[in-house]
């Protein structure tokens, strides 16, 4: 169920009111990829689609209390490690992006 939230509420990252500036999180396009589409995306798409999924997960309270956008890079970057390593070989080809983000979301101790 936790993955249907998380994929229910992708969208909502965008009325967060995040800055402009912050480029580093904009044009993440594997929120309903692969495994395969995650290891052969650029680096900045993978980091892109982690940002989604990281403020849907801690939320948007949290994100107040970080105080700066830029404080959500590392746990975006977390994020991404988990899922390089979850999505890596051929096991990893078939698995739905969403579906391991929350698992990793889980496993760090973010849900």
């Amino acid at each position: 169920m936790f993955r249907y939230v998380v994929l229910a509420s992708l969208f909502a990252t965008a009325s967060l009111g995040l800055p402009a500036s912050a480029q580093w999180y904009v044009g993440g396009n594997l929120h309903r990829g692969t495994g395969v589409e995650w290891k052969s995306a650029s680096v900045a798409n993978r980091l892109a689609t982690a940002a989604d999924f990281t403020t849907t997960i801690i939320g948007q309270q949290k994100i107040k209390r970080l105080g700066s956008f830029d404080r959500v890079k590392p746990l975006a970057l977390e994020l991404v490690d988990c899922l390089d390593e979850a999505l890596a070989g051929k096991t990893g080809d078939s698995l739905r992006v969403a579906e391991v983000a929350a698992a990793c979301a889980v496993l760090m101790g973010w849900r």
